[in-house]
């Protein structure tokens, strides 16, 4: 699958950053798989 995600502002980068810093406190405490962690990128991620 391939999905395109829109990152051209300061507020999108920041809310998927969001995402994925609550995706992996979820998966920390739940201990279950999050799927935007497991997810493949073209940019660095830990970048922004």
């Amino acid at each position: 699958m391939i999905v395109s995600v829109y990152r051209h502002t300061p507020e999108l980068r920041e809310a998927f950053k969001r995402a994925r810093e609550y995706a992996k406190y979820q998966q920390e405490t739940l201990g279950s798989q999050m799927k935007i962690l497991s997810a493949s990128y073209t940019w660095d991620v830990n970048k922004d």
